[in-house]
């Protein structure tokens, strides 16, 4: 019973720290609807009748889902680790999702940021596969990352002085 609790608290914590991120809209939008289950990935296309696999595009071992892209996709994982995200994938439950929302409320605010950003950028190149047969390498998403999470941050840096120049003025 306990344990329900803290993790009814963990999903209401995880989606004020998620809107809470320094990133653009459309990275959080996407991070709340694989937290909430609503990104059409596999499973969710076989539910409605519109896709006869479920398998993984990716790394077409596991049913494409919500806790197999939030935790046990092994491309996320291998791509957490390039990006020095450091995860103790052991400790956790069966549960993708609770292990996520655990791990990333645990996280400092720049992980938050790069593990959004990673999730969103796995998406997009795997739309990519999907639809177009456009095949990737691991180290062209974590250049894209990196780069991606610089540029959020000099625009942030940039805004912040902008604003501290129009007070002194």
């Amino acid at each position: 019973m306990i344990e329900q609790t803290v993790i009814s608290e963990n999903y209401r914590k995880i989606f004020t720290s998620v809107w809470d991120l320094q990133i653009l809209a459309k990275i959080k939008i996407h991070l709340w609807h694989l937290l909430k289950n609503y990104v059409p990935h596999f499973t969710n296309l076989v539910q409605r009748r519109l896709r006869a696999n479920s398998v993984c595009p990716l790394c077409k071992s596991e049913p494409e889902d919500s806790h197999h892209m939030l935790w046990y996709y092994s491309v996320l994982r291998q791509l957490w680790f390039l990006l020095n995200l450091s995860l103790n994938f052991g400790v956790f439950t069966s549960d993708g999702k609770t292990n996520f929302v655990s791990a990333f409320l645990a996280m400092d605010m720049n992980s938050k940021k790069l593990s959004a950003i990673s999730l969103w950028a796995l998406w997009y190149r795997r739309n990519k596969l999907v639809n177009e047969g456009l095949h990737f390498e691991l180290h062209e998403i974590v250049g894209f990352i990196q780069s991606y999470g610089q540029d959020l941050s000099f625009v942030q840096t940039k805004d912040l002085t902008a604003g501290m120049r129009r007070n002194v003025l």
